[in-house]
C-alpha cells in the first residue's frame, strides 16, 4: 500500500511532497469507518511541531488532525495524544496568520 511511501517521504523530509502526503492521507482516513493501530501510530509524529512551521503544511496537517479527532477521539486520548493536540490548536489561534485555522 500507499504507507511505505508516505513514510519514506516524510522521513527524508522532502518539503514539496509534505503538504500532499498530508491531504492524501487525511482522505484515505476519512474513507474507513474507524483508524487503526497503523494509522494511530502516525497520529503523534503530526503533531511535531516543526511540520507546522512550514505554513504549506499547516491547511493539510489541521485536515488530518481534524479526522483523527472526529474518527477515534477515545484513542487520541487513551494514546496520550490530547495535551500535544491542544498545543497545536494553542500554536494555531494564537498566531494571526493561523487563528483561522484552529481546530
Amino acid at each position: 500500500a500507499v504507507t511505505p511511501i508516505f513514510t519514506d517521504i516524510l522521513g527524508s523530509d522532502t518539503a514539496e511532497f509534505m503538504p500532499y502526503v498530508f491531504q492524501i492521507f487525511a482522505q484515505m482516513l476519512e474513507q474507513h469507518a474507524e483508524v487503526n493501530a497503523q494509522y494511530m501510530a502516525m497520529f503523534a509524529p503530526m503533531l511535531t511541531p516543526s511540520l507546522y512551521e512550514n505554513k504549506g503544511n499547516i491547511p493539510a496537517l489541521v485536515r488530518l488532525v481534524r479526522v483523527y479527532l472526529e474518527k477515534a477521539p477515545q484513542k487520541v486520548v487513551a494514546a496520550g495524544q490530547l495535551n500535544p493536540t491542544l498545543g497545536v490548536f494553542q500554536y494555531l489561534v494564537s498566531s494571526k496568520m493561523y487563528d483561522h485555522e484552529g481546530f
